[in-house]
């Protein structure tokens, strides 16, 4: 697995996110969304994702604290429902499911600023 880690603001520490693909399923690939605040206050926080048109389904496992809406055309919107407290990171595993391929986003942005995916 190849992830890489993206501050959501410069200085200061705020939300950073990272993005790691598998290869778990039948049907999609299994991926693991890590969103931590490194910030000394709580913060709200916000993942778009957006990959190829044919992706159908993006479901987030084991977490009831989490909103995912799909807005069509690939892309996803990930929201926690609680802010994060101060050096708290949640974790998530995505269930991703595709008709031809799209197992690793386009783009990925963290309360709008752009990530890098690995």
């Amino acid at each position: 697995m190849n992830a890489s880690t993206a501050p959501a603001a410069p200085a200061g520490g705020t939300v950073s996110a990272r993005y790691q693909v598998g290869t778990d399923g039948w049907d999609g690939d299994a991926a693991v969304l890590s969103i931590a605040n490194e910030s000394s206050r709580s913060m709200d926080w916000q993942v778009e994702l957006t990959f190829d048109d044919d992706l159908w389904a993006l479901r987030v496992s084991d977490d009831s604290e989490v909103s995912v809406r799909g807005r069509g055309n690939g892309e996803f919107v990930v929201r926690g429902t609680r802010s994060l407290r101060p050096g708290d990171t949640r974790t998530l595993r995505l269930r991703i499911g595709w008709g031809e391929s799209a197992e690793r986003p386009l783009r990925c942005a963290v309360n709008g600023v752009d990530c890098r995916v690995g």
